[in-house]
């Protein structure tokens, strides 16, 4: 039974930290990071010597930068979201009543628009864009 529970223990020790490998992808990919990259560079070189003349050759050599990579916001809204759902997980609440309260306005515009169109019928395939179906 010993050789089970370290087995699971063991498990469990690999399970975290894969969780804390994706847990510090996230953080940085919401924060930014500098990475080392190496990349192939041409060099020319030129050569004067007396008698024979401008001698030009070429070389490809490796060489190694610093490249900054950009936050990303929607790693940022994750984060934020995950770890601070009271104060960052209400958008779509708040979308829903920006929409609450739009919808009567379209509806009063849709009416005005219909008084100064009288009779006009939606045509085959055409949706009426101003009052959306609910759904």
């Amino acid at each position: 039974m010993g050789t089970r529970r370290g087995a699971a223990t063991e498990k469990e020790a690999e399970y975290e930290k894969k969780n804390l490998r994706v847990e510090n992808a996230l953080y940085r990919a919401a924060v930014g990071y500098k990475v080392k990259v190496v990349k192939p560079v041409k060099v020319k070189e030129e050569t004067n010597r007396p008698g024979e003349g401008k001698q030009v050759t070429e070389r490809v050599v490796t060489v190694r930068e610093e490249k900054y990579v950009e936050p990303k916001i929607t790693a940022q809204m994750f984060w934020l979201k995950s770890r601070m759902p009271a104060q960052w997980g209400q958008g779509d609440r708040v979308l829903g009543e920006v929409e609450a309260e739009m919808r009567p306005i379209l509806e009063t515009y849709a009416d005005v628009l219909e008084d100064t169109m009288p009779g006009r019928e939606l045509e085959d395939g055409e949706e009426d864009s101003l009052c959306p179906a609910d759904g």
